[in-house]
């Protein structure tokens, strides 16, 4: 009896050994694999601000907000903050790291950015009226890290509380 339960014990404490040094291997273990992803940005999404006001977010696949300026003129300063997977904002950092967008329409709009004034700033120019979208990503070297859903652009004649 005394030796099918060392036996068993044994078992125990090896199979026990076994998961313990499978779980702390360098694939698995997560303090590891933040130091080696940390040249990509892991957004989940965006928040667009004016100032401290928010205007546009992008969470859980559902943008709310909209970017709405007046024809032939410039919108305030923009700021975008990215959403990290537990619901930090940031920036990403690096020269790796670029600010890319897409406008459908520019006769509708345009992208106003000087990387000197702010590297995840930005101001859109009214061109014309109308609605259009604008696609704002995350470029790490030759490819996007990061590539939200469209946002609507409204230009408009005049805009209600005009800045």
């Amino acid at each position: 009896m005394f030796k099918r339960s060392c036996s068993l014990v044994n078992k125990f404490i090896i199979t026990l050994g076994l998961i313990l040094v499978a779980g702390c291997s360098q694939d698995s273990n997560p303090l590891k694999a933040k130091e080696t992803d940390h040249d990509h940005a892991e957004a989940a999404g965006f928040q667009i601000l004016n100032g401290s006001d928010l205007v546009v977010k992008y969470e859980q696949g559902v943008v709310t907000g909209a970017l709405t300026l007046q024809a032939n003129q410039t919108s305030p300063v923009y700021n975008i903050l990215f959403i990290a997977e537990d619901g930090d904002l940031f920036t990403p950092a690096g020269d790796a790291h670029t600010f890319a967008w897409e406008i459908a329409n520019t006769t509708i709009a345009a992208m106003i950015y000087a990387a000197a004034d702010g590297k995840w700033q930005f101001k859109l120019q009214g061109v014309s009226t109308g609605v259009t979208t604008i696609t704002f990503k995350i470029n790490h070297n030759d490819h996007a890290d990061f590539v939200g859903l469209p946002v609507t652009i409204n230009v408009a004649n005049t805009v209600p509380g005009n800045y």
